[in-house]
């Protein structure tokens, strides 16, 4: 009887030995989420005769918006007035950000 509990007592430890290597050689070797920079990405271009709208729903129906994460405006080839328009509302929302297509990357590298 004896003989057999010892059995036992030495699966259990090697057993549980094996688990606590696992669990290390995981934590050792899991990598950290990459999180992105910007929360929503909007393309613009032309007249953009409803980019203020579109700029006011998304921040009133994303609370996420503005915690760190900026909404990115994309300048896809904006007028002169669009450009100042766009200007005017990065200016005065601090979670705005106007970029060009090849800015767009920086935030999800």
């Amino acid at each position: 009887m004896t003989v057999l509990c010892d059995g036992v007592i030495a699966f259990l430890a090697a057993v549980g030995l094996s688990a606590l290597m696992w669990l290390l050689a995981g934590a050792l070797v899991r990598r950290k989420a990459v999180l992105p920079r910007a929360f929503t990405v909007l393309p613009v271009t032309g007249a953009a005769q409803e980019m203020e709208e579109a700029v006011r729903v998304l921040l009133a129906e994303n609370p996420s918006v503005g915690r760190g994460l900026p909404l990115l405006l994309v300048d896809c080839g904006l007028s002169p007035e669009a450009a100042a328009q766009a200007a005017a509302l990065e200016s005065g929302d601090h979670r705005i950000t106007v970029v060009t297509p090849q800015e767009v990357t920086n935030y999800f590298a």
